[in-house]
């Protein structure tokens, strides 16, 4: 159990951690003209929500009923409170994507920028995609087996690579037309 409790520790923290939270809050923070209100709550949000998780994670009570993996077993399958874990990471996903939109709809309807245009398209497609996956990880984990708890975990870093990737291929591309 100690082993698992420092697992999951580390796993938690290097996700804090993760480029793509860290993109995710430094392009909401661009779009909203860099301002220190406004990044002192994301990170605050970001803090808090990442110690809820790690406490739903880590709490020995399972807050959904249903089949759990057997203790002490050397099965690579989390526990049905993981459904709750990732119901927090998309609340955050929720809350980038609304700050994103009331943005673009705010300040940016009528720009013309390739740049800007590109940013807010292909972000909001990034963020409906990774949000999408985070709300298929909640079915899974709260509809099925936890056999299949960890089922989408790997798509969804991987999409936040190939996502985050092709923002920053459309956006040289775009740069690069400007100066043609």
């Amino acid at each position: 159990m100690a082993n698992s409790f420092y697992v999951k520790l580390i796993a938690w923290g290097k996700c804090a951690s993760s480029p793509e939270v860290k993109l995710l809050i430094i392009r909401t923070w661009a779009f909203w003209q860099r301002s220190k209100r406004l990044l002192i709550g994301l990170l605050v949000y970001s803090v808090l929500k990442i110690a809820v998780a790690l406490a739903v994670d880590l709490s020995p009570t399972m807050l959904l009923p249903g089949e759990e993996p057997p203790l002490g077993t050397c099965y690579f399958e989390d526990t049905r409170n993981e459904a709750v874990v990732y119901i927090f990471l998309a609340m955050f996903e929720s809350v980038i994507l609304i700050l994103t939109v009331y943005k673009r709809v705010h300040d940016y309807k009528n720009s013309q920028s390739r740049i800007v245009v590109t940013l807010y398209h292909d972000g909001m497609f990034y963020m409906l995609c990774i949000l999408g996956i985070t709300l298929a990880n909640v079915i899974i984990g709260a509809a099925l087996s936890s056999a299949y708890s960890d089922m989408l975990d790997a798509l969804q870093l991987v999409s936040h690579s190939v996502l985050a990737s092709r923002i920053l291929f459309r956006i040289r591309d775009s740069n690069e037309r400007i100066h043609e």
